[in-house]
């Protein structure tokens, strides 16, 4: 795609005319209306501002397809992968209660082979969801062995940090119990 057509189609996926755009780049309508119809191009500091408002970068804007960077999910990717993490996670929960059920009972006074029998339902229930999750992950992989990545980069450096805070977060409960 070309700029102006790049152009175009950010301007409409934000539902913002050539002349709300022009406000706010401060410019005149006309001046959109000819960038969109390839009839000139804007300074720098105007390129910049687009980039900053769309949330893309000059080299797509230019030269790419910026309509590649609101691809959607077609596949129900994302209610997927969610569905996938909530129970590997839940999995994650049984083991550490587990080792925590441990301690409180042998604390407690209870025989120690007793904690052990309640670990290892634990553990065997964590076990089983993740071979179902597992199973159900490559059953959704083989259906769909290529998936259009329709993450924006931003969108993915967001779902990192929170990975990361959530990872740590996991570690210090779990460090907290033991």
């Amino acid at each position: 795609m070309s700029f102006a057509e790049n152009l175009q189609f950010l301007r409409k996926q934000k539902e913002i005319t050539q002349e709300q755009l022009a406000e706010i780049l401060e410019v005149s309508r006309q001046s959109v209306s000819k960038w969109e119809s390839a009839q000139s191009y804007p300074e720098m500091e105007k390129l910049l501002q687009i980039c900053s408002l769309f949330h893309c970068n000059m080299d797509t804007l230019m030269q790419g397809d910026v309509s590649k960077t609101f691809a959607k999910d077609n596949y129900g990717y994302d209610k997927q992968k969610n569905q996938f993490n909530k129970w590997v996670s839940a999995g994650i929960g049984f083991i550490i209660l587990g080792i925590s059920v441990i301690e409180f009972l042998t604390g407690a006074g209870m025989s120690e082979e007793f904690a052990l029998v309640i670990f290892f339902i634990m553990l065997i229930v964590a076990v089983m969801i993740f071979v179902v999750m597992g199973m159900q992950m490559e059953h959704f992989m083989q259906r769909h062995p290529v998936i259009e990545d329709f993450y924006s980069e931003e969108e993915r450096d967001q779902a990192y940090r929170k990975f990361t805070v959530r990872i740590a977060c996991l570690c210090g409960v779990s460090k907290r119990k033991i």
